[in-house]
């Protein structure tokens, strides 16, 4: 009798270790698996004393304002008093600072959290706070507060914050400092990654790259890394049959997956034997764009994930290697043409001020500038020095000479409009700010176009995606004209779009915006035109005439 008690008891304290187990593993990746940066958008109206989030609040809980009870929630207005205890006094002070003296400028704040905060938590919440008070997480997270006065004595302001990893690993992966280096003894293979445009401006520190190689299952002491504004590249020994098959499964997961996405765009393998040289590291790094290129443009995922020695790549590789260097040196030899697209009045088809500028390249064969250009970061490399040329350009000088009624519109990706100097732009020149993923950097983008809007100079956003905080960007009143792209306009007859557009008609009306519509076909019918403002059209294909 007591031998089965025993045993009984035994495996009930089996079964207990086992669930243990299991929830301390669910909790361990519940709590690594959160975000190390974020933003959240919010306007402060200092007149009814309350707060209004615009951006959703994180599930995995990374910061104390997302506590469920806090109620810091998505379009959910919460009294002013409660949102400023979720800072500390000398945060609450400076806040309160700007609020009460009615300021007429921007303010930046390095704020701090309360981590005593009285603020009510669940269960789970309770039991992360544990956990990160004992990890100093909340404790190593720096919080940016922007306020941006508007009009009407409110505030749209943003919290931009990162946790502080720099300290924390004590891991090191060779080649930190991203120096040249000989592989002689080889075969070697070459991991490499085409960035996300975030990080065209911005360092993959060192913790994503650990993660990413704790990911790839590397043994990071042998790993050495190499990095360009472009790629990140993780070069090791060809490792044996079985780990390289495991390695190649975990490279088409993470290009069917969204992990990583924050910085993998597309990943892929590519062999080597030897590199003594920079010419042959050059030659890596094009094979790597060869394959991430093709990748990126939906092409074979099992001919382009791997870059193999032994197979015969020479013809396709090499005819890739001459079209990518026609196109280098068409840039910087200026060998490309000014296309001009006049924006139209819809009603009768007359230009009007407004004439948006693209570039062409008449002496590369068209299906190739097609393939260059679904990659952001060929678009992103060329564009400063494009607009600059363009600036400088004898048909521009004679347009400002003449004095002729033109305004021309430039596209310019968010990354190279944060970096361009407003003081280079002349007044009669228009960049048409778009986002390559559709996510803009809404914070930063707020702060650059009030720069410009203090130089007098008008900007554009191009809008191929509508969303919360991009309606709440265009409403701070520095967006001087609005292009909704064909990828909305092809698809206007869909009841979501249809009503996306007449929002955006509606905002555009209140702040006194130019709305313009790129378009393929003049097939609208009357209820659309109305409805929708559709009263100036672009194309950069020739129109038909004949209207609905």
């Amino acid at each position: 009798m007591q031998t089965s008690i025993l045993i009984l008891l035994i495996a009930i304290l089996f079964i207990l270790l086992i669930i243990s187990g299991i929830v301390s593993i669910i909790i361990f990746r519940y709590v690594n698996g959160r975000s190390n940066s974020g933003l959240i958008l919010f306007k402060i109206d200092s007149i009814n004393k309350r707060v209004l989030r615009f951006t959703e609040t994180e599930k995995l809980l990374p910061t104390p304002l997302d506590y469920k009870k806090g109620k810091f929630e998505i379009y959910n207005y919460l009294p002013l008093s409660d949102f400023l205890e979720f800072f500390d006094s000398q945060t609450i002070s400076l806040i309160k600072d700007v609020l009460d003296n009615n300021l007429k400028r921007r303010v930046f704040i390095t704020a701090k959290l309360n981590l005593n905060s009285k603020v009510k938590k669940t269960f789970l919440e309770s039991l992360i706070t544990k956990i990160d008070k004992k990890t100093k997480r909340n404790e190593n997270i720096i919080y940016n507060l922007n306020i941006v006065p508007l009009d009407d004595e409110s505030y749209y302001c943003s919290i931009s914050w990162f946790l502080n990893e720099i300290s924390k690993s004590k891991t090191f992966y060779k080649n930190e400092k991203n120096e040249f280096v000989k592989y002689v003894k080889g075969p070697f293979l070459c991991i490499s990654i085409l960035k996300k445009p975030y990080y065209f401006i911005n360092e993959v520190s060192k913790n994503e790259k650990l993660k990413l190689m704790k990911k790839l299952k590397l043994q990071v002491h042998f790993v050495s890394v190499h990095e360009t504004k472009e790629l990140l590249m993780f070069i090791i020994k060809m490792p044996k049959k079985q780990k390289y098959e495991t390695l190649i499964k975990s490279i088409n997961n993470l290009n069917q997956s969204t992990l990583f996405r924050k910085i993998i765009d597309v990943i892929s393998i590519q062999e080597f034997k030897k590199i003594i040289d920079n010419y042959e590291f050059e030659v890596l790094i094009n094979k790597a764009r060869y394959c991430l290129y093709n990748l990126k443009n939906n092409n074979s995922t099992e001919q382009y994930s791997v870059y193999q020695v032994l197979s015969d790549y020479k013809e396709g590789f090499d005819q890739f290697s001459t079209q990518y260097n026609n196109l280098l040196e068409a840039n910087n030899n200026l060998k490309y043409k000014i296309k001009k697209s006049s924006v139209l009045t819809y009603a009768k088809l007359e230009k009007t001020e407004y004439d948006i500028v693209t570039f062409e390249y008449p002496e590369i064969n068209k299906n190739w500038i097609e393939f260059f250009l679904k990659i952001p970061y060929i678009r992103y490399k060329f564009e400063n020095l494009q607009i600059e040329n363009f600036i400088k350009s004898k048909e521009f000088s004679q347009h400002n000479t003449n004095k002729q009624n033109k305004k021309w519109i430039l596209p310019i990706s968010e990354q190279n409009f944060l970096n361009i100097s407003a003081e280079i732009i002349p007044k009669n020149v228009i960049l048409m700010i778009y986002s390559f993923d559709n996510n803009f950097d809404y914070t930063k983008i707020l702060f650059k176009l009030d720069e410009f809007k203090n130089r007098e100079i008008d900007c554009a956003i191009y809008i191929n995606k509508l969303t919360s905080q991009l309606m709440n960007l265009m409403n701070n009143k520095l967006v001087n004209l609005m292009i909704i792209g064909k990828n909305i306009t092809s698809k206007i007859n869909q009841q979501k779009i249809f009503f996306d557009c007449m929002n955006i008609y509606e905002v555009s009306k209140s702040i006194n915006s130019k709305l313009i519509y790129e378009i393929d076909s003049l097939m609208f019918d009357n209820y659309h035109i109305e409805k929708l403002g559709i009263n100036y059209i672009y194309s950069e294909t020739p129109l038909n005439t004949q209207k609905k």
